[in-house]
């Protein structure tokens, strides 16, 4: 038992670079920081599967679009980091404690200069470098996630920084545990924090950033906190704070022109990624992610399987320099020929990897498997359509993302309950029959031949790719789909509509997303229970159809209320009548009285007082109304309601016209008054030159 614990403890004591076999204390200590960089890329992955499985298409592409601008500035931070190293390293062999110590202050200075400098210059480019990936405010959802999780990424730039400074600087001591267990804590913290704001807080793209960054921070705090706990040595006296400019520009010599070199590699990668946008865009339009987001999971898969040479690199780093300091070129060169060849072999190991996870896209599936089960339904659809509703159903359009799938098609009219449910049906049971997709090229001329169908209708080269769903629905596409439908798990229609003439719309959800649509209706039909105060959501039809009709009678007693009030109304109104020409003359302005109230009081006199020509106005919701009635008699001596409203509305800054027993018109609110004033003086006019 002892001996596993002195083995356990000497794991954790730093390592002499200068002593022993140079290839196995290359791979003992390079092991802990391949499975560092390792946790560095889980960092990144998993705000990619997390995104790529809670949020929209847009999103995600706007997240994918951000690593080449990303790594142009955390490659720097990780370059700078290794160059400091270099100089450490060096000090470290010649056993030089006073210089480590200056090294590590020199290096806080820097590394808080750098901070301020790289967090200004990424924030200040942000809008330009987003240009230059064709990624713009034309298409505002993905320029939205993009601009927002650079912009939280940079602005936790130090954050990076000092994590890789003090990782560099232990590995520099010959420690690369410690760092390996601080990143480890720092990634499930990471996932917990992505898990925690994008699903609870539903903070969408700001809360993976903010978890990445948020979970950078603490580990950089805690792995500070340690190194200065364990190696007491390196902890800087106030005398090794007095900065010596000669020293501060070895450093600079050794990280800038390293941290530029990294940086470099990133240009190439923007290239590509504004090239890749371009897929996506039609006549400036983004009507597409496919691109974006097959590009961002295949850069990912990448980075994972570079990441051993990386760190056997990083490893070459610290053993070259510590066997400088300690004037070992000897040691250096047969290090360094044996290091080659395990490159060699990792190498080897890589690309076999990769070649294994890119079959059948298995990649992609971490990061789209959503997308892929709302495509291969859309296919499962267009063939449900058809036997439901007949052949001359076709594809007019679709879009799918993670959430849900859209899918248009030809049909004269909408669909009834009946057949949406029988839609929905047939999808299903094509999907638990478990039907295996096979994805594959031919001929043209041959795809036809298997009545393979286009889902757009557009125009193909020789060789096309084929979705065959075990013969049940074979069309031309191109996109990413499941290997069975199975894995589709369910099929909810939620909308059908009309989107054109001869053109129906039907949107629709699959997998978790049926869960999450019962789960929304379950919630609706709970809170309309409690609102409707019955005991369960199976009374909610028979306590709403009472509802209804109670509210059918209450709307008939205030009608009939109303009816009463505009009768009282009217006869207050004729009691205050003035006489012009022998008519009787009503004009009032009556506070916060709709205009279909207006119009019942209006009725009310010109039916019970023939000889009345009545002016009723109104401001309700900030809004004028002016209504005109005429009796009977009042019509034989000349009146017209048309013409008075046309004058007084015009007169109060509005318009209004009708008949000459009854017309309506707006005004201003502010000149009504006015108005109202010379009313009487119209009507007089009016009847006098009948």
């Amino acid at each position: 038992m002892s001996s596993i614990f002195s083995k356990l403890r000497s794991f954790f004591r730093p390592a002499d670079l200068t002593q022993g076999t140079c290839w196995k204390t290359i791979l003992s200590f390079s092991f802990p920081i391949i499975i560092s960089y390792l946790l560095q890329q889980v960092y990144s992955i998993s705000d990619a599967a997390i995104v790529g499985q809670t949020l929209t298409a847009g999103e995600v592409a706007g997240v994918n679009d951000t690593t080449s601008l990303i790594f142009i500035f955390l490659q720097f931070a990780f370059g700078v980091s290794a160059g400091f190293c270099v100089v450490t390293s060096c000090r470290v062999g010649a056993n030089d404690d006073e210089g480590v110590r200056k090294s590590l202050a020199t290096q806080i200075v820097l590394s808080a200069g750098l901070t301020v400098v790289l967090t200004a210059l990424a924030l200040a480019l942000l809008k330009p470098m987003l240009a230059w990936i064709n990624v713009t405010p034309e298409n505002p959802e993905v320029y939205g996630a993009a601009f927002t999780y650079c912009a939280i990424i940079f602005g936790g730039i130090g954050a990076q920084l000092f994590y890789n400074f003090v990782c560099s600087f232990l590995r520099s001591m010959g420690d690369s545990v410690t760092p390996l267990l601080f990143l480890l804590f720092s990634t499930v913290l990471n996932v917990g924090l992505d898990l925690l704001f994008i699903i609870v807080f539903r903070w969408g793209v700001a809360g993976a950033a903010a978890a990445t960054v948020s979970a950078q921070l603490i580990s950089t705090i805690g792995c500070f906190i340690y190194a200065f706990t364990k190696y007491p040595k390196i902890r800087p006296l106030p005398a090794d704070w007095k900065i010596d400019w000669q020293d501060a520009l070895l450093h600079a010599e050794q990280g800038i022109p390293l941290g530029l070199q990294f940086s470099v590699l990133a240009v190439g990668i923007i290239v590509m990624q504004s090239v890749v946008v371009k897929f996506d865009l039609l006549d400036g339009a983004m009507v597409s992610n496919a691109a974006q987001n097959g590009f961002g999971a295949a850069n990912k898969l990448n980075n994972l399987l570079m990441t051993p040479l990386s760190g056997l690199g990083s490893a070459m780093t610290s053993f070259t320099a510590q066997n400088m300091g300690a004037d070992r070129a000897d040691r250096i060169k047969k290090g360094t020929l044996q290091a080659l060849l395990m490159m060699l072999v990792i190498a080897g190991i890589s690309i076999a990897t990769g070649l294994l996870l890119s079959i059948d896209g298995t990649y992609l599936k971490i990061f789209l498997s959503a997308t892929q089960r709302n495509h291969t339904a859309c296919h499962l659809l267009q063939k449900a359509l058809r036997e439901v509703l007949g052949d001359h159903v076709h594809q007019a359009g679709s879009y799918v993302d993670e959430h849900r799938c859209r899918f248009d098609f030809s049909h004269f009219s909408a669909m009834t309950a009946e057949e949406i449910a029988e839609t929905e049906k047939v999808v299903n049971e094509m999907i638990l029959s478990a039907l295996d997709v096979d994805i594959s090229e031919c001929p043209i001329e041959e795809a036809k031949q298997m009545g393979a169908t286009a889902l757009f209708g557009e125009k193909y080269g020789d060789i096309v790719r084929v979705v065959n769903i075990s013969g049940r629905s074979i069309e031309f596409c191109g996109g990413t789909h499941v290997n069975n439908t199975s894995r589709i798990g369910l099929f909810k229609i939620i909308s059908e509509s009309s989107v054109a003439a001869g053109v129906r719309r039907i949107e629709a959800v699959t997998g978790t997303g049926v869960l999450e649509y019962i789960d929304r209706t379950n919630e609706s039909l709970a809170e309309t229970a409690a609102n409707l105060k019955v005991n369960g959501v199976g009374e909610v039809p028979q306590k709403s159809a009472a509802v209804m009709a109670e509210l059918k009678n209450k709307e008939k007693e205030i009608e009939e209320l109303n009816n009463r009030l505009a009768q009282m109304r009217v006869e207050s109104l004729l009691g205050c009548a003035k006489e012009i020409c022998g008519l009787r003359f009503v004009c009032a302005k009556l506070e916060g009285v709709a205009p279909a109230s207006l119009r019942i009081m209006g009725d009310h006199i010109k039916f019970t007082a023939p000889d009345a020509v009545a002016l009723l106005a109104s401001v309700n919701e900030g809004k004028a109304s002016v209504l005109v009635v005429c009796g009977l008699e009042a019509l034989k001596e000349g009146a017209h309601a048309g013409k008075i409203v046309k004058e007084i509305s015009a007169m109060a800054g509005g318009s209004g016209g009708g008949r000459p027993d009854s017309a309506m018109g707006g005004a201003n609110p502010d000149m009504l008054d006015e108005a109202l004033s010379s009313a009487a003086e119209i009507v007089e006019t009016l009847l006098i030159n009948k």
